[in-house]
């Protein structure tokens, strides 16, 4: 966290800086830090409060700014796609998951836990990906994909299957991946096992047509 007077427990305005983020964040995303939620707990209860920090704040000519001082990039609001150089880097980090095993149900590396050559799901594996192309977003999976697209709770929009892109988002009811071209792409499932690149057609043959949405870059306001 950029600002001193969050992560500074002595600094005279912590207390109240951290309430006015919180706020914020609470406004933009209602629902979201409830207690007990993903969002504001981790595994041990604790709170972890600084994770919309990182997640939603972005860098202004060096400096960084809050989340109320930021509107997710949408169609009608002038927000840019995903860059060429940033795509070809969503697939670079992708291909240096590959191998990565697939995290079963009873497994603990699944969701926001997948960690590379450790343990992954489908979702847990896109979203990873993406943080480490620089384009972080609130974790969701599979099936709260489109919902929070549509509400503006994470910076992707959805695009025609025929617009899509290597980079883009394939997501189905049930499952996730990265577009990688050439009727591939890259994802982790429990048929395969291990993350890898493979054919898209059998998952179209498995699961049906899925829905595309492209990253938007954040824009400032």
């Amino acid at each position: 966290v950029a600002d001193k007077r969050y992560w500074d427990f002595n600094h005279p305005e912590h207390d109240a800086y951290v309430a006015h983020v919180t706020g914020e964040f609470k406004r933009v995303y209602p629902g979201k830090y409830e207690p007990g939620s993903a969002y504001q707990n981790d595994n041990e209860g604790s709170s972890v409060g600084t994770v919309h920090v990182r997640s939603y704040s972005r860098s202004q000519d060096g400096n960084f700014v809050q989340v109320s001082e930021y509107d997710r990039a949408a169609p009608g609001k002038g927000g840019a796609d995903i860059s060429e150089k940033d795509r070809a880097k969503v697939i670079n980090r992708a291909e240096g998951w590959k191998g990565t095993p697939y995290a079963a149900k009873d497994q603990p590396l699944k969701g926001d836990k997948a960690r590379k050559n450790e343990g992954a799901d489908c979702s847990g594996s896109v979203h990873a990906i993406y943080a480490e192309a620089g384009k972080d977003y609130i974790y969701v999976n599979s099936g709260a994909f489109p919902e929070a697209a549509k509400k503006g709770e994470i910076p992707f929009r959805e695009i025609k299957p025929e617009e899509a892109q290597p980079g883009d988002v394939l997501v189905w009811p049930d499952h996730m991946s990265i577009e990688a071209g050439n009727g591939n792409i890259y994802t982790a499932s429990s048929s395969g096992k291990d993350f890898a690149r493979k054919e898209k057609n059998w998952f179209i043959q498995q699961k049906g047509q899925p829905r595309y949405y492209r990253y938007q870059e954040w824009k400032h306001v």
